[in-house]
């Protein structure tokens, strides 16, 4: 079973966490309705926050996280967070600061990371997107490039991959990123089985 960690904040948009945990449930679902048996899933998607405690999210909503070694995962995604200036954008890496340096270590052992949206502004500030190409949501571009000269942005592409780091544009391309993960997980075969 393939492992995929969300790198969640209390500031993360809740909608992209659930869509998340539910798009990958649909992939076991799918999986073992081929199999015709009670077959082992074939990916576990989980939450973890940057201190271990359980997110308590905008809403209201608290959720419990996985007490888990995410730094040994097949996946890692960095989702998006509340942001809409320039200040709150310039800001959003401080909540997740405490995964960089093992990001780096993540990154360094051939880990698939993916970030979409405001979640491609953490993975810019953990400094794995310097001097590679990525893209992310257009309307933040200016903020983007001013926060972060050195990445080469790709706004007219919905999903960018450079080596084993996946990008994506704003919040409703993570089925997209999600459809892209799964065919590097999973094959291309079956990914492309998910959106039928």
């Amino acid at each position: 079973m393939k492992q995929i960690a969300v790198l969640a904040t209390n500031n993360s948009i809740s909608s992209d966490l659930f869509g998340l945990l539910d798009f990958f449930e649909y992939c076991n679902v799918l999986w073992q309705y081929q199999q015709k048996q009670q077959a082992t899933p074939l990916l576990h998607c989980y939450l973890v926050s940057p201190d271990g405690q359980p997110l308590q999210l905008k809403q209201g909503v608290s959720l419990a996280v996985q007490p888990h070694r995410w730094q040994e995962a097949d996946a890692i995604i960095l989702p998006p967070a509340y942001a809409y200036n320039r200040a709150q954008l310039a800001t959003i890496a401080q909540s997740s600061s405490g995964y960089f340096a093992e990001l780096q270590q993540a990154a360094a052992n051939g880990k698939l990371i993916a970030a979409n949206c405001t979640g491609t502004f953490i993975l810019a500030a953990s400094g794995l997107l310097s001097h590679k190409n990525a893209t992310s949501s257009w309307f933040f571009k200016d903020v983007f490039q001013s926060l972060y000269p050195d990445v080469h942005l790709q706004l007219n592409k919905l999903l960018v991959q450079d080596g084993k780091l996946l990008t994506a544009g704003a919040t409703t391309s993570n089925a997209n990123l999600c459809l892209a993960l799964t065919e590097q997980l999973v094959g291309e075969s079956f990914a492309r089985q998910i959106p039928k």
